[in-house]
């Protein structure tokens, strides 16, 4: 009886971090050999001189221009991975709170139970009247079958009475097979007959009667049950006042 499922939920899936882009590197600049007649003739050499300084301040322009870039798309990535990392920590806490919520439900009933079963040892009267319900609700009968039911239990001769509403014939199928009729094109039902269906509730209500009788007995662990006496009930409808009836 006691649920031991483990929490169905899965753990939130720590996210993969965006990977940050290559650092900027500077590009370097060629040395340059002057030549003898540069470094001997000086408008030749100032003009050697100022086309390096040129392509230096060119490379100095190309590394600031990328160096701001790659600063700009590190700030967007870390920005991303922190937007994750916020993300993911709160649905991990939403996880963990959900899941102590489970377990903490899950020990609360199992605490229900053992209480249950302690007072049902004891043969407490509400435990035992819990008990016999749970034991009738677990037996597997069509959806149209009413399931309910009373208990008067006698503990000077541990007799149970047990008031049980049963199912009229209407529950029942009536419909035996559907044939179609090819000259009309359609199809046709063909019932069951009054007597057939009439013999057949009856042994249905027999059975009921016998397998909660035997259910409830076979199910008495504390020795609660010396005898079990059904008194069953059925709801109908009268057909020639058309009133509701029980008996």
């Amino acid at each position: 009886l006691k649920d031991k499922t483990p929490f169905p939920t899965p753990r939130p899936q720590k996210p993969s971090p965006d990977t940050l882009p290559p650092e900027a590197y500077r590009i370097p600049t060629p040395e340059v050999r002057l030549t003898c007649w540069q470094r001997l003739i000086p408008p030749l050499r100032t003009s050697v001189e100022r086309s390096i300084q040129e392509k230096r301040e060119d490379a100095n322009r190309q590394y600031e221009r990328m160096l701001s870039e790659w600063r700009n798309a590190v700030n967007k990535v870390d920005l991303r991975n922190k937007g994750l990392k916020q993300s993911h920590e709160a649905e991990l806490a939403k996880w963990e709170s959900c899941k102590l919520a489970y377990q903490e439900d899950q020990r609360r009933k199992a605490t229900e139970i053992d209480e249950k079963h302690s007072k049902y040892l004891k043969q407490d009267l509400v435990a035992l009247n819990d008990y016999w319900d749970m034991v009738l609700r677990q037996s597997e009968y069509p959806d149209d079958f009413p399931r309910s039911f009373a208990f008067d239990y006698i503990s000077d001769t541990k007799t149970l009475v047990v008031e049980y509403s049963l199912p009229n014939m209407t529950a029942l199928p009536s419909v035996k097979e559907v044939k179609f009729v090819a000259s009309r094109g359609e199809f046709q039902e063909v019932h069951l007959s009054a007597a057939w269906l009439s013999r057949t509730y009856d042994l249905v209500l027999y059975q009921i009667a016998l397998r909660t009788i035997y259910e409830l007995l076979q199910s008495d662990a504390v020795a609660a049950l010396d005898s079990v006496v059904f008194n069953g009930w059925v709801d109908s409808v009268e057909k020639a006042t058309g009133k509701e009836v029980n008996a």
